[in-house]
Protein backbone atom coordinates (compact mmCIF):
# COMPACT_ATOMS: atom_id res chain seq x y z
CA UNK A 1 0.00 0.00 0.00
CA UNK A 2 1.43 3.31 -0.35
CA UNK A 3 1.68 5.58 2.16
CA UNK A 4 -0.45 8.18 0.62
CA UNK A 5 -3.31 5.60 0.61
CA UNK A 6 -2.21 4.15 4.29
CA UNK A 7 -2.90 8.34 5.64
CA UNK A 8 -5.94 7.86 3.61
CA UNK A 9 -7.42 4.53 5.90
CA UNK A 10 -6.44 5.30 8.90
CA UNK A 11 -8.16 8.88 8.95
CA UNK A 12 -10.92 7.54 7.45
CA UNK A 13 -10.69 4.61 10.10
CA UNK A 14 -10.67 7.19 12.74
CA UNK A 15 -13.15 8.96 11.28
CA UNK A 16 -16.09 6.17 11.43
CA UNK A 17 -14.76 5.17 14.89
CA UNK A 18 -15.38 8.91 16.08
CA UNK A 19 -18.51 9.24 13.99
CA UNK A 20 -20.02 5.85 14.81
CA UNK A 21 -19.57 5.27 18.99
CA UNK A 22 -19.47 8.89 20.20
CA UNK A 23 -23.26 9.50 19.42
CA UNK A 24 -24.03 5.76 20.27
CA UNK A 25 -22.53 6.40 23.58
CA UNK A 26 -25.04 9.68 24.38
CA UNK A 27 -27.65 8.37 27.12
CA UNK A 28 -31.18 9.68 25.42
CA UNK A 29 -32.47 12.79 24.73
CA UNK A 30 -32.86 15.35 27.80
CA UNK A 31 -35.91 14.54 30.40
CA UNK A 32 -37.83 16.57 32.66
CA UNK A 33 -35.86 16.91 36.27
CA UNK A 34 -36.97 17.83 39.70
CA UNK A 35 -35.04 18.98 42.18
CA UNK A 36 -36.23 20.12 45.65
CA UNK A 37 -34.17 21.47 48.61
CA UNK A 38 -35.12 22.47 52.32
CA UNK A 39 -32.08 24.67 53.57
CA UNK A 40 -31.52 26.27 57.27
CA UNK A 41 -30.54 29.60 56.62
CA UNK A 42 -27.17 30.76 57.41
CA UNK A 43 -25.77 34.05 58.58
CA UNK A 44 -24.61 36.38 55.67
CA UNK A 45 -21.86 38.60 56.03
CA UNK A 46 -21.76 42.08 57.21
CA UNK A 47 -21.30 44.37 53.94
CA UNK A 48 -23.06 43.95 50.37
CA UNK A 49 -22.23 41.96 48.35
CA UNK A 50 -23.64 39.59 51.27
CA UNK A 51 -22.17 36.23 51.08
CA UNK A 52 -22.93 33.01 52.86
CA UNK A 53 -23.80 29.47 53.60
CA UNK A 54 -27.20 27.72 54.20
CA UNK A 55 -27.50 23.92 55.06
CA UNK A 56 -29.77 21.08 54.69
CA UNK A 57 -31.28 18.06 52.31
CA UNK A 58 -32.42 17.52 48.92
CA UNK A 59 -34.10 14.91 46.38
CA UNK A 60 -34.29 14.56 43.20
CA UNK A 61 -36.45 12.70 40.58
CA UNK A 62 -36.20 12.75 36.62
CA UNK A 63 -32.91 12.23 34.51
CA UNK A 64 -31.21 12.33 38.10
CA UNK A 65 -33.21 10.19 41.30
CA UNK A 66 -31.61 10.46 44.62
CA UNK A 67 -31.31 12.34 47.82
CA UNK A 68 -28.55 14.06 49.69
CA UNK A 69 -27.47 16.71 52.20
CA UNK A 70 -26.77 20.36 49.84
CA UNK A 71 -24.64 23.40 50.74
CA UNK A 72 -25.53 26.39 49.27
CA UNK A 73 -22.77 29.46 49.26
CA UNK A 74 -25.09 32.55 47.82
CA UNK A 75 -24.38 35.98 47.14
CA UNK A 76 -27.26 38.82 47.27
CA UNK A 77 -27.24 42.39 46.81
CA UNK A 78 -29.93 44.95 47.72
CA UNK A 79 -30.63 47.83 45.57
CA UNK A 80 -28.93 51.92 46.70
CA UNK A 81 -32.28 52.03 49.57
CA UNK A 82 -31.19 48.72 50.95
CA UNK A 83 -35.37 47.83 50.22
CA UNK A 84 -35.29 45.56 47.68
CA UNK A 85 -32.91 42.37 47.15
CA UNK A 86 -31.93 42.88 43.42
CA UNK A 87 -30.47 39.73 42.87
CA UNK A 88 -29.29 36.48 44.47
CA UNK A 89 -26.88 34.15 42.99
CA UNK A 90 -25.59 30.22 44.71
CA UNK A 91 -24.11 27.60 43.60
CA UNK A 92 -25.76 24.57 45.27
CA UNK A 93 -23.39 21.37 45.98
CA UNK A 94 -25.50 18.75 46.15
CA UNK A 95 -24.30 15.95 48.27
CA UNK A 96 -24.87 12.13 47.71
CA UNK A 97 -23.63 8.33 47.60
CA UNK A 98 -23.26 7.81 43.98
CA UNK A 99 -21.27 11.44 43.61
CA UNK A 100 -21.93 15.10 43.34
CA UNK A 101 -23.33 17.87 41.37
CA UNK A 102 -23.01 21.21 41.66
CA UNK A 103 -25.60 23.94 40.29
CA UNK A 104 -25.65 27.50 39.56
CA UNK A 105 -29.13 29.62 40.37
CA UNK A 106 -29.07 32.75 39.36
CA UNK A 107 -32.89 35.04 41.07
CA UNK A 108 -32.59 37.82 39.28
CA UNK A 109 -35.15 40.70 39.70
CA UNK A 110 -36.23 41.16 43.45
CA UNK A 111 -38.68 38.71 45.03
CA UNK A 112 -42.82 38.96 45.54
CA UNK A 113 -44.51 38.28 49.01
CA UNK A 114 -46.74 35.08 48.86
CA UNK A 115 -47.96 36.02 52.43
CA UNK A 116 -46.89 38.47 55.08
CA UNK A 117 -43.70 36.04 56.17
CA UNK A 118 -42.99 34.42 52.75
CA UNK A 119 -41.12 36.02 50.06
CA UNK A 120 -40.46 34.21 46.70
CA UNK A 121 -37.43 34.91 44.16
CA UNK A 122 -37.52 33.24 40.47
CA UNK A 123 -34.88 32.43 38.27
CA UNK A 124 -32.71 30.17 36.25
CA UNK A 125 -30.24 27.44 37.04
CA UNK A 126 -27.68 25.43 34.82
CA UNK A 127 -25.69 22.22 36.31
CA UNK A 128 -22.02 23.27 36.84
CA UNK A 129 -20.17 20.40 37.20
CA UNK A 130 -20.49 17.00 38.66
CA UNK A 131 -18.63 13.64 40.37
CA UNK A 132 -19.31 10.46 40.42
CA UNK A 133 -22.41 9.21 38.51
CA UNK A 134 -22.66 13.05 38.23
CA UNK A 135 -19.94 13.83 36.08
CA UNK A 136 -21.14 14.10 32.58
CA UNK A 137 -24.62 15.47 34.25
CA UNK A 138 -25.94 18.36 31.77
CA UNK A 139 -29.31 20.04 32.41
CA UNK A 140 -30.61 23.72 33.26
CA UNK A 141 -34.15 24.86 33.72
CA UNK A 142 -36.86 27.22 36.25
CA UNK A 143 -35.89 28.03 40.01
CA UNK A 144 -38.52 29.38 42.34
CA UNK A 145 -37.34 29.71 45.95
CA UNK A 146 -39.33 30.78 48.90
CA UNK A 147 -38.15 32.16 52.44
CA UNK A 148 -39.89 31.96 55.77
CA UNK A 149 -39.18 34.52 58.07
CA UNK A 150 -40.35 33.23 60.79
CA UNK A 151 -39.11 29.85 60.22
CA UNK A 152 -35.47 31.08 59.79
CA UNK A 153 -35.66 33.63 63.19
CA UNK A 154 -36.36 30.54 64.48
CA UNK A 155 -33.27 28.54 63.35
CA UNK A 156 -35.49 26.22 61.56
CA UNK A 157 -35.34 25.34 57.73
CA UNK A 158 -37.08 28.36 56.28
CA UNK A 159 -35.82 27.99 52.76
CA UNK A 160 -37.61 26.18 50.23
CA UNK A 161 -36.15 25.63 46.90
CA UNK A 162 -37.46 23.61 43.54
CA UNK A 163 -35.47 23.80 40.58
CA UNK A 164 -37.54 22.13 37.40
CA UNK A 165 -36.47 21.70 34.11
CA UNK A 166 -34.24 19.60 31.44
CA UNK A 167 -31.20 17.31 32.43
CA UNK A 168 -29.57 14.42 30.80
CA UNK A 169 -26.55 11.95 32.04
CA UNK A 170 -23.97 11.18 29.10
CA UNK A 171 -22.77 7.63 29.56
Amino acid sequence: MRPRNALFSVVLGLLCVVGFTIPGSAAGAPSATTIEMVLTQGTPGASMPFRGTNTGTWSATGAISGTGTVVEDFQLRFNKQSTNIVYIVATEHLLSAVGTTDVRVELLGGFTFVSPTRIRFEGQWTVARGTGAYQTLSGHGHAVAEVDFVLADGGQPSNFVTLSGMAHVIT
